[in-house]
């Protein structure tokens, strides 16, 4: 104890001196508001760096929870969106239901894309809902059709498959045809069926035609790439590009039609006649 006080008074001028010069560095800021100002900014630029600093982080370990939040949403906005389409339609007689199609979201966890015959493979199953004949797709464009499903697990037939065959239209012109792959380039399916009268040209957008029970008309397919004509048909053949990077493929959904079992019901009445 008595080291301490000599210590103090050994160093008392210097100890007088930080105190009245602190004291005096108080009443500057006090009675001057620029300066004030100045280190309040500077409080804030500093606290605001920190926290924007921990937010940051916060997000970057809580991206897949925001990303499955956010897919949710987006499924309720589907599902919101096809029940307003199917009540405010021009059709003569009104749905039975509230809306036609229904979006489940899965996730890809499988994926071929440089084979004739690709396949993906969703987390998701029967348990949830999905079946064969389901289509699928993402927010930028659709990915293909269920094949097969187990409890948890579905495989997907892609658009980069020999036997996929989609019905597709224009977009401005309506005009029908029929999607396929050639087994190229994974970036590139072919349109074929599209008449020769119709007015066709590169950068046209290409939509899902609706003529099925698997996907609802409208949905984004890609843009005309390129147009061959043959001479010896009165078609068109249609490179199209594709929206979506079927090569990096992740979160999807699955489409159910609520009328898919007396569509099909249907279909095989006439089949047996």
């Amino acid at each position: 104890m008595q080291q301490i006080i000599n210590s103090i008074l050994r160093n008392k001028n210097v100890l007088v001196f930080l105190l009245l010069f602190s004291f005096g560095l108080l009443l500057t800021i006090s009675n001057d508001s620029y300066r004030k100002s100045r280190i309040f900014r500077l409080n804030q630029q500093i606290t605001g760096s920190i926290f924007e600093t921990s937010s940051h982080i916060k997000a970057y370990f809580h991206l897949q929870k925001t990303n499955r939040s956010l897919l949710n949403e987006n499924i309720l906005l589907k599902n919101q969106l096809a029940s307003f389409e199917e009540k405010h339609s021009e059709a003569i007689f009104k749905p039975k239901k509230d809306t036609l199609y229904l979006y489940r979201p899965s996730r890809v966890i499988s994926n071929s894309f440089s084979l004739r015959n690709n396949y993906l493979m969703l987390n998701s199953g029967e348990n949830q809902g999905i079946l064969p004949e389901m289509g699928v797709t993402s927010a930028k464009g659709i990915v293909g059709i269920v094949s097969y499903t187990s409890n948890g697990y579905a495989t997907v037939i892609s658009l980069l498959n020999s036997i996929t065959r989609v019905n597709a239209k224009l977009l401005h012109t309506q005009h029908f045809g029929s999607l396929e792959w050639d087994g190229l380039d994974p970036s590139i399916t072919k349109l074929i069926d599209i008449p020769k009268i119709a007015p066709v040209k590169e950068g046209d957008t290409i939509v899902t035609g609706g003529n099925s029970y698997i996907f609802p008309a409208g949905l984004p397919i890609g843009y005309i790439h390129k147009i061959h004509v043959p001479d010896i048909q009165n078609y068109y053949e249609i490179d199209v590009k594709l929206f979506n990077d079927m090569t990096n493929l992740s979160d999807v959904y699955v489409i159910e039609n609520l009328d898919r079992e007396e569509v099909i019901t249907l279909q095989k009445k006439n089949l047996d006649e």
